[in-house]
Order: C-alpha cells, then sequence, then structure tokens
C-alpha cells in the first residue's frame, strides 16, 4: 500500500478544504438569507413603529416582484394611507380647535349681546315708566276731581300729560330708528 504519512496528509486537506468550503458555503447562505429576509425585518420594524403610532417611517416601495416585494409594496400602500388618514384627522381636529375658539368667542359676544339688550330695555322702560306714571296720576286726578280743580291748575295738568306724552312718543322714535 500507500504509506500513511501522504494517506493522512491527503486526508487532512481534504477535510480542511471540505471545512474551509463548508464555512463559505455558510457564510454564503447566511448573506444570501439575510439578504432575502431583510425586507421582512424592515417590515417587522415599521409595522412595530406604527403600533406605535408613528406613520411616517422610512419604508420604500419594493421594485422585487416576487412575494416579499409585493408584501412590502402593500404595506408602503397601507403607510401611506395611515399617514394621509392621520394627517386629514390631525387637520381637522385643528379646524375642531379653531372652530370651538370661534363659537367660544361668539358665545360670549352672544352673552354680552344679551347683557346690554338687558340693560338696554331696563333703562328703557324707566324712561318710559316716570312719565306714564305721572300722566296716569294726573288721568286719575282729573277723573276724580275734576269739577273741583281750578282752570289755572287744569291747565298745567293737561300741559304736563301733554309733555309727558310727548316725552314718551320721543323716546320710543330714538328707539325705532
Amino acid at each position: 500500500g500507500i504509506p500513511a504519512e501522504p494517506l493522512f496528509r491527503s486526508a487532512s486537506l481534504v477535510i480542511t478544504i471540505i471545512a474551509l468550503g463548508l464555512i463559505l458555503m455558510l457564510g454564503f447562505t447566511y448573506f444570501m438569507v439575510s439578504q432575502a429576509i431583510a425586507p421582512i425585518h424592515q417590515l417587522a420594524h415599521q409595522a412595530h413603529d406604527m403600533a406605535e403610532g408613528v406613520y411616517d417611517g422610512h419604508l420604500t416601495q419594493s421594485p422585487r416582484a416576487d412575494e416579499i416585494g409585493q408584501l412590502q409594496n402593500s404595506f408602503y400602500t397601507m403607510q401611506q394611507s395611515i399617514a394621509s388618514y392621520v394627517a386629514d384627522l390631525t387637520k381637522v381636529q385643528s379646524e375642531t380647535k379653531q372652530r370651538g375658539a370661534e363659537l367660544q368667542i361668539a358665545k360670549t359676544m352672544a352673552e354680552e349681546a344679551d347683557r346690554k339688550k338687558t340693560a338696554f330695555i331696563q333703562d328703557l322702560y324707566h324712561q318710559i315708566r316716570t312719565p306714564l306714571n305721572i300722566i296716569s296720576g294726573f288721568a286719575q286726578v282729573l277723573r276724580d276731581g275734576h269739577s273741583m280743580i281750578k282752570d289755572d291748575d287744569f291747565k298745567v295738568i293737561t300741559h304736563d300729560m301733554q309733555q309727558n306724552s310727548h316725552t314718551i312718543s320721543n323716546i320710543i322714535d330714538n328707539w325705532t330708528s
């Protein structure tokens, strides 16, 4: 036979070549698998971010035509739709806050206008009430004691009644114009 030493060297060389080949194949396989599943890792990370409420991630469309590329493109479309929807909601929320502030201002203005209206009506009531009381009082005097009133007093009473009647008319004319 063949001496043991060259056979041992040949066997060692073959085992070394096989081991290096296996290590290279393992490295190449690892590289290929990691390249193939990188989009899946990216999708998983993006799904986590979206679950946390972050919709503006860095997901891009894939040029790949396989299922992973289709999944990534579908995920990209979903992310864009959700981001657009959230932007629209944010805009609506901002507009709602603005309208709420405007409504609060309008409510305050309406309450102030109501207070002014009430004050105006109360003032008008008091301005009309005084001359009306004078006319009413003089009318009662004329009704109850017309025959006992002297002509000069009668003229003063009727003049005062006419004067207060004009005052009421002027108040009403100023109020309606």
